[in-house]
Formats: C-alpha cells, structure tokens, sequence
C-alpha cells in the first residue's frame, strides 16, 4: 500500500484514478490546484504523484520543478490529455519519472505505477520518530539523516518488528549470517554498535537497549505526559 497524490482538475478524472488506485489499495489524496498540490506535498510527501499539466492555476510542469528543487524525490508519472512531444521533453526535463497520456488504459497506468513503486519502494514509518527509506537504505529523525549498510538497515528492521519485545541474538545471527559469512558474537555486537553510533548522531540516543544474555529490543516513545488533575 502506498500513500499516492492525484493532481488532476478534471472531476470525473479524479474520481477515475481515486477508485482505480483504492481498488488496488493505496491511499489515495486528491488535489484540483498547484496550490492544494503545494500544500499536501509540502504536509506530507507522497510515495508517488500523478501530475496533470494544464491546471486551473498553473502548470503542473512549474509545480514538479519546484518540488525537484525542494528535494522532493519520489516519483512523480506525469498523466495528461496533451501527450505532445515538446510536453514530454519538457515533462522529463522537469523530473517526471515517467510521462503517459490520458488515454492508457486503466490497466496499463496501473503497470506503470506498480513499477515505478517497486522501483521506489515507499518509505515506512514504524515509529513516528523516524523514517525509513529502504529504497535508499537511508533514516531519518528530527536530527538528520542517516545512511544505513544492508546489515544495519536489516538490523534495524528487526528490532522494530519485535518491538517492545526482545529480538534474540539467535534471530540477530540469521540475519547477520546473510552479509557475514563466518558470523560471530562480536560480530552481532560490533553491528548493533554502529547501528547506535548512526542513530545516536540523529538524536535518537538510547532508543535500543541491551537486555542480557537475550538480546536487544527498541525502545518505543514514551507516552505523552498527562497534564496535572485540576489543570484545564
């Protein structure tokens, strides 16, 4: 399930690709302006975009420039009823990831979205302290972003899976037998060390714990603190 952003201003278009992609199970958002696209991009950044062109107030194309230039890096399909070849240049000079006319079939957009979401597998948030992004074997935190190895991000993963319970050392050596072909004690130590040291340098200290002779485990958040009785 990916979490997609349909700019479209035509309604029956937009209630077209809304049930098509629901159907297939994604969370789907809508947008009818560059400036409601802006917002919901900018609120929270999509795992995929489906761009038209020409928008009542603007071009898509602008709009795609601007998040490019703002980092935005997921893909972005541009779907439009002008598939001209200048528009298609001018689609992939601006970052589009792919360029489709309106006139595919529901079944062939679909292909092209589930590729492009393969390509780019969406970014997860297990723990809303963090983000990860498998694609790019990356993290990120209130602290910055981390680049995590294949042993660190698989690590990683299963911590958050056991969490609150204990990942055991046995399950940690399997998934260390798979980068290390002669995996030890200290090598499991040595992993989830660095693992720390990076998580630490984006201001997620202490967030796993040790527990003895078993294993480690993630510390999940603390609760919200109430506010004293009385108080208003």
């Amino acid at each position: 399930m990916a979490d997609i952003l349909v700019v479209e201003d035509e309604s029956k278009v937009a209630v077209m690709l809304r049930r098509l992609l629901e159907r297939a199970g994604h969370d789907v958002r809508v947008a009818e302006t560059v400036q409601a696209a802006r917002s919901l991009a900018g609120a929270r950044h999509p795992d995929l975009m489906l761009l038209d062109i020409e928008l009542t107030d603007g071009s898509g194309l602008d709009l795609l420039k601007e998040l490019r230039n703002a980092e935005h890096t997921y893909p972005v399909l541009v779907h439009t009823g002008f598939p001209t070849p200048d528009n298609e240049r001018d689609a992939f000079n601006a970052g589009a990831s792919q360029f489709v006319s309106k006139d595919i079939t529901p079944q062939a957009l679909m292909a092209r979205i589930e590729a492009l979401l393969k390509e780019h597998p969406p970014i997860r948030i297990i723990d809303p302290r963090l983000e990860i992004d498998e694609g790019r074997q990356l993290v990120r935190a209130e602290g910055g972003t981390a680049h995590l190895r294949p042993v660190q991000m698989r690590v990683l993963e299963a911590l958050l899976e056991a969490a609150p319970n204990v990942c055991s050392h046995q399950e940690l050596l399997h998934i260390v037998w798979q980068f290390d072909d002669r995996p030890k004690g200290p090598r499991i130590r040595v992993a989830v060390h660095e693992l720390r040291v990076k998580l630490s340098a984006i201001g997620l200290d202490g967030v796993i714990e040790t527990s003895y002779k078993r294993g480690y485990a993630w510390k999940p958040p603390a609760p919200p603190e109430k506010p004293p009785e009385g108080d208003a």
